[in-house]
C-alpha cells in the first residue's frame, strides 16, 4: 500500500502543469514594472495575477482574480492607469468554450474599478487585443475588425484588416497610430483614419529552433518613439525588430529555457518579460530590460532554486508539502518492510 501511494506522490508533481495566466508587462510612469503571472508563481493553481517588481528575486502581489480558470491581460492607458481584461472561462455552451470578460482599471494598491462590463464570447475586448485612449475609449480587436468603444458603451467600426488575418495584437505609436499585429503582418492605422501595411514578412523571417513545433504565434508588440516595432516571437526564443520602412531584424535572443512573452519600450529602454513555458513547477518569470546600447540587465528574475513559497501569504505551498508527504511516506514503507521482515 504505500508503494503505491509512494508511486502516486510522485506522478502528482509531474501533473503540476497550469494553464497560461494571460499577459502584459507594462512600465508606468515613475518606472516601476507591472507583469501577469499566476499565484502562486511557482506549483499548483489557476489564480492568474498582476505582481509589481520590488527587488532583484522579489515581487508584490498587486491583484488576484477571484475565478480560477482565468487570464488577465494587462496594459498601460494614454491616461498613465493600468488596466486589465480579465477573461473568465464559463466552460462548454452549445458545444463551444465560452468565456466573459470584463475590463477594469487598475489602482497601485491593488483596487479595482469596473471600466466596461461583461461581455460574453470567446475573445471578447479581443482577448488581449485592446489598448485604452486618454478619455478612457477601448480600442480593441473583433477578429479581423479593428472597433472603438466609447465611455458611455457606444461601438464603432475603425476598420478591417485585408484577408482572413486575424488581429492577435495591438499596441499605440509614438503619434496616436495604432499598429496592429495580425498572424505575421503588422499594420499601422493611422490618426486620418487609414491603413497601411509595414510588413508581411514576419513568415518569411525563420529560425531554426522552435518551442512548439510550427506555431507562428507572436505573443506581444510594442513601438518606439522613432517608430521601430518590437514584437516577441515566443516560439522561435526571440525579439524581432521591424524598422519604419518594414524590414525585419533579430533584436534579441533568449536562451533556454526562456521564450519572450511580453514587451513594453519606454524611454529609449525596451522591458523583457520571459518564461520557461509551462512545466510541472509553473510558468516561471523572469523580466530583461535592454537600453539603446545593447546592453542587458536582468531587473528581475523567479528564484527557480528557491524555496517554493507562496509571497501573498508567506506560506509553504503544495511544492513542499509533496516532499515532505513523500518522505513520511517512504519512511513508513521502510518501517512496515523491516516489521514484516521481523515477524518472519
Amino acid at each position: 500500500m504505500a508503494r503505491r501511494v509512494w508511486v502516486a506522490v510522485i506522478a502528482s508533481l509531474a501533473a503540476f502543469a497550469v494553464g497560461h495566466p494571460g499577459d502584459g508587462v507594462v512600465v508606468d510612469k515613475n518606472g516601476d514594472v507591472y507583469f501577469v503571472a499566476m499565484d502562486p508563481i511557482e506549483g499548483p493553481g489557476h489564480y492568474a495575477a498582476v505582481f509589481k517588481v520590488t527587488g532583484r528575486h522579489e515581487e508584490k502581489l498587486v491583484y488576484k482574480s477571484q475565478y480560477q480558470s482565468s487570464n488577465l491581460h494587462l496594459t498601460l492607458g494614454l491616461d498613465g492607469h493600468l488596466y486589465i481584461a480579465e477573461r473568465n472561462y464559463l466552460g462548454l455552451r452549445d458545444g463551444e468554450d465560452a468565456f466573459l470578460t470584463r475590463i477594469h482599471r487598475l489602482a497601485r494598491d491593488g483596487t479595482t474599478t469596473l471600466m466596461h462590463g461583461e461581455r460574453s464570447g470567446r475573445r471578447p475586448y479581443g482577448g488581449g487585443a485592446y489598448l485604452v485612449d486618454l478619455d478612457g475609449t477601448i480600442v480593441f480587436a473583433d477578429g479581423k475588425d479593428l472597433k472603438r468603444l466609447s465611455v458611455n458603451g457606444k461601438e464603432t467600426t475603425l476598420t478591417a484588416i485585408a484577408g482572413d488575418k486575424r488581429i492577435d495584437k495591438l499596441a499605440w505609436g509614438p503619434d496616436g497610430e495604432v499598429y496592429v499585429l495580425a498572424s505575421t503582418s503588422v499594420f499601422v492605422y493611422e490618426t486620418d483614419g487609414s491603413t497601411r501595411e509595414l510588413t508581411s514578412g514576419l513568415r518569411d523571417f525563420p529560425f531554426k529552433q522552435e518551442v512548439m513545433k510550427g506555431s507562428t504565434i507572436k505573443f506581444d508588440m510594442a513601438v518606439a518613439q522613432d517608430g521601430r516595432v518590437f514584437i516577441a516571437d515566443w516560439n522561435h526564443r526571440r525579439v524581432l525588430e521591424v524598422s519604419p520602412n518594414g524590414v525585419i531584424t533579430t533584436h534579441l535572443k533568449s536562451e533556454f529555457p526562456w521564450a519572450p512573452e511580453g514587451l513594453a519600450y519606454r524611454d529609449g529602454v525596451l522591458t523583457v518579460f520571459e518564461s520557461t513555458g509551462i512545466s510541472d513547477r509553473g510558468i516561471l518569470p523572469r523580466i530583461r530590460t535592454v537600453d539603446a546600447d545593447g546592453q542587458f540587465s536582468t531587473i528581475y528574475e523567479f528564484e527557480l532554486d528557491a524555496p517554493t513559497k507562496d509571497r501573498s501569504s508567506g506560506r509553504v505551498t503544495t511544492s513542499i508539502f509533496v516532499v515532505v508527504f513523500g518522505i513520511v511516506v517512504a519512511a513508513a514503507y521502510k518501517v512496515s518492510t523491516m516489521r514484516r521482515r521481523g515477524s518472519h
